[in-house]
């Protein structure tokens, strides 16, 4: 893992002098956010039922855990299933994971595999499949499905892997392409978003969002990328949710929240910023410790980044305003929101962290 301490403070203290105060969002806090409950545990990704009861986390030694959140003061073990990976020599560590929209199954992606989970009785799951790529034996860094997850893409050893999983038990690898400019073992994809047609693909990598043709599965082209990131001063994003225009895309890294619009695919704009103290020793470092949800609407940010979780108010995309902070115990890989925007449950180091934000 890179660790940069002393230069990435230089790096962030340059780019805060040139960023244009116009797209520097307001800072005033308005609220104190409460951790109302946990559960113990490593967690690197997270996603919640649709009626936000239970949750789905993976992380370190935990493929997945099911937790009852109904009560978030006193969350509850529902279920585990941490059966050893094939071919992972014993190594279990979640990286992130998808929700069907069914919430009959899911697929998480686990040391150097994707595998595909029943998840029909959240009391009983059980793998149906294991994904790998028998050429890379690297550990999966980022998923995104499309069309209910019964297609998905998932990175590796800087390769993209297009996978059928219509048939849960039976996926079909569908094609394996090299990334342009990340098929390094120095920059790893951190999350990625497939548009709905699967013509496009974003994602987080080298510190940057980099937009990808992909009317080629085989053969995908790099439309814009850490070059035009670096010169809007954005090259510190490792989080993105994009809305549902698929052309704005909100990043946060390093104590950096960006919107920009992909409008002009090949030439991005910055739309709107907000800057933050950092509080993570692993910025500009392979460790993932910032995330980043939007409300339905698009109309607010859930920033977790480091050991603080921020809301920011995103009407005015132009001018990001901070609407409340809360303070975690671990370093924050993930997080989701309940359906009515009560609560916060965040994925961190010290397990999930759920805080009431109202």
């Amino acid at each position: 893992m890179k660790r940069q301490g002393f230069w990435g403070v230089v790096v962030i203290a340059l780019m805060a002098a040139l960023i244009p105060s116009g797209c520097k969002g307001k800072s005033v806090s308005t609220k104190t956010f409460q951790r109302v409950g946990s559960y113990s545990g490593d967690f690197s990704g997270i996603r919640l039922s649709a009626d936000g009861q239970r949750a789905y986390v993976t992380g370190k030694n935990k493929k997945l855990v099911i937790i009852d959140v109904s009560s978030p003061a006193t969350p509850n073990l529902l279920a585990e299933e941490n059966t050893p990976v094939p071919g992972a020599g014993g190594s279990q560590y979640g990286v992130d994971l998808l929700l069907a929209q069914s919430e009959t199954r899911a697929i998480i992606g686990v040391s150097n595999a994707v595998q595909v989970l029943d998840i029909s009785n959240p009391s009983a799951p059980a793998v149906l499949s294991t994904i790998n790529d028998a050429q890379c034996p690297d550990f999966v860094t980022a998923l995104a499905g499309v069309g209910d997850i019964s297609r998905i893409y998932y990175t590796a050893c800087g390769r993209l892997h297009r996978v059928d999983v219509t048939v849960p038990a039976a996926p079909q690898t569908l094609s394996i392409a090299a990334l342009p400019g990340i098929a390094d073992a120095n920059t790893v994809v951190t999350k990625m978003a497939v548009r709905p047609d699967e013509q496009r693909l974003f994602a987080t990598a080298g510190n940057a969002v980099q937009l990808f043709d992909l009317s080629q599965p085989s053969a995908p082209l790099a439309l814009s990328g850490a070059a035009q990131a670096a010169a809007l001063h954005l090259d510190r994003a490792v989080d993105l949710a994009v809305a549902a225009d698929f052309r704005t895309v909100f990043s946060i890294g390093c104590g950096l929240l960006a919107v920009q619009d992909f409008t002009g695919e090949t030439a991005p704009q910055l739309v709107g910023a907000a800057q933050f103290p950092v509080n993570t020793p692993y910025c500009f470092s392979d460790d993932n410790y910032d995330g980043i949800v939007l409300s339905s609407d698009g109309g607010t940010a859930f920033v977790a980044s480091g050991s603080i979780l921020r809301v920011f108010d995103m009407s005015n995309p132009a001018a990001p305003v901070s609407r409340g902070i809360g303070v975690l115990a671990g370093y924050a890989h993930d997080l989701a929101v309940s359906p009515d925007g009560a609560f916060a449950f965040v994925a961190t180091t010290q397990g999930l962290e759920i805080l009431w934000l109202q």
